[in-house]
């Protein structure tokens, strides 16, 4: 019998846990979701039912207000270029739109979705010390509160014999022990699971993309300097991130982060600003490097535009 009743008491330690989890941390988890829901429904029926045309300014102070009505920090919410993306992705879903109407749409929305793609975000990104903070505090809450469950769990094994004037609680002991050691082991695992779940989904938060962002910059400009070509970085107000010059030729190169696959017409839209920059700075041919192979039709960036991974750049550089 005793064994049934440490059984139920672990069961009310993770149950309790588990409750508790829901009420604090998932609770956040589910403001931020739907502060990003009512964002983005805020912004399709302003853009769809009234032809307005949103600047990465607007979309920002917008975040930034829901985020202090959900209770949430703004990093917590999708990024300027995220949402935006969405946006898109919405526009071309409604199949109640006019074509031209969706045509106009997507026309105005591109130039600001390169812009939000462009700019760094206005705010900082966490150094590493600030993450490790959070991290610690968060976990120390949820090892609190992973204790605190355990002791009252264990408490289920007792509470059948409190009212028994002839239990030796003595003899209890070792199963309060044990019931609680089992459920510490338990919650621990949950409480790894858990933080391992949230530390992936920061990895692709606004504050990390950033921060990713200038590392990929680094290392594009660290293997072009390596081929002994004539590096110059551009300016903020350029449309591209580096220029180097090699046997005569100038070659225009822009750094992006695509990690998934981008709308073609803001592809597009980004190889005819490098080709607009092109024509200003004398180059000869530009280059867009991500960091995955991305699958676009050679029309779509063509002419004197190429999409490369930064092995491709090595290779068509040192053979070039």
């Amino acid at each position: 019998m005793t064994e049934v009743w440490s059984a139920l008491g672990i069961a009310v330690s993770v149950g309790l846990f588990l409750v508790g989890y829901r009420q604090t941390v998932g609770a956040k988890k589910e403001r931020a979701i739907n502060a990003n829901q009512e964002v983005e429904k805020i912004l399709l029926r302003r853009i769809v039912l009234e032809g307005y045309a949103p600047d990465v300014s607007s979309v920002a102070r917008l975040l930034e207000g829901k985020a202090r009505d959900f209770r949430v920090r703004p990093g917590d919410l999708l990024s300027e270029e995220q949402l935006l993306n969405s946006i898109f992705t919405r526009v071309l879903e409604i199949d109640f739109l006019p074509q031209e109407k969706r045509e106009h749409i997507l026309t105005q929305l591109i130039p600001t979705m390169a812009k939000a793609e462009k700019e760094p975000s206005n705010q900082e990104p966490p150094s590493t010390a600030e993450q490790a903070d959070r991290h610690w505090s968060m976990t120390t809450a949820l090892g609190i509160m992973g204790l605190m469950t355990s002791l009252i769990g264990s408490m289920v094994v007792v509470f059948p014999k409190i009212l028994n004037v002839d239990t030796n609680f003595t003899r209890l002991f070792p199963t309060l022990v044990s019931t609680a050691t089992a459920s510490v082991a338990i919650i621990a695992v949950l409480i790894l699971f858990y933080r391992f779940k949230e530390s992936q989904r920061e990895d692709t938060s606004k504050e990390i993309s950033f921060a990713s962002g200038r590392e990929f910059e680094r290392e594009v400009a660290s293997l072009l300097a390596k081929t002994g070509a004539q590096l110059q970085v551009s300016t903020g107000a350029a449309d591209y991130d580096f220029r180097f010059s090699q046997g005569g030729r100038t070659t225009l190169v822009e750094v992006k982060q695509w990690n998934r696959p981008m709308p073609l017409r803001f592809v597009a839209h980004v190889a005819q600003r490098l080709r607009e920059a092109m024509k200003r700075e004398g180059a000869s041919e530009a280059i867009i490097v991500t960091p995955s192979p991305i699958n676009v039709p050679s029309q779509i960036v063509e002419p004197d535009v190429r999409i490369m991974t930064p092995r491709e750049l090595r290779h068509y550089i040192t053979h070039k």
